[in-house]
């Protein structure tokens, strides 16, 4: 399995905090790259995503992203434990605006603005 998550904590009733890591030896990592494995882009929102359904027992799909900035490469062998916050609200019965960032040692690697549906 890619990742796995330790644990989910809600911190208030719009804010959750996970944390997870990752195996190093997954297919995905011989891929993207070879040479110096980094975690894709894609799948640190599907990470994401993977975790709110979770969390709240639905399934979403994405439907827009305002903003997605990746600014720090997460390397599998080097970061254990990685940690997305995330904040969200129902924009209507089947809708969720997302706003997020992933952790990894103490600074953001990637942030995440955007709307989920409901499925």
């Amino acid at each position: 399995m890619l990742y796995n998550i330790l644990k989910i904590s809600n911190e208030t009733d719009d804010k959750l905090i996970a944390e997870f890591n990752l195996d190093p030896k997954d297919a995905v990592f011989k891929g993207h790259f070879p040479q110096q494995a980094i975690l894709p882009g894609v799948v640190m929102v599907q990470i994401m995503r993977d975790i709110l359904q979770k969390h709240l027992n639905v399934s979403i799909g994405l439907q827009s992203a305002s903003n997605i900035k990746y600014l720090l490469l997460i390397i599998p062998v080097e970061n254990k434990i990685l940690t997305f916050n995330i904040r969200f609200k129902y924009l209507s019965q089947d809708q969720i605006s997302i706003t997020s960032e992933l952790i990894q040692d103490g600074s953001i690697s990637m942030k995440f603005s955007g709307v989920y549906k409901i499925m």
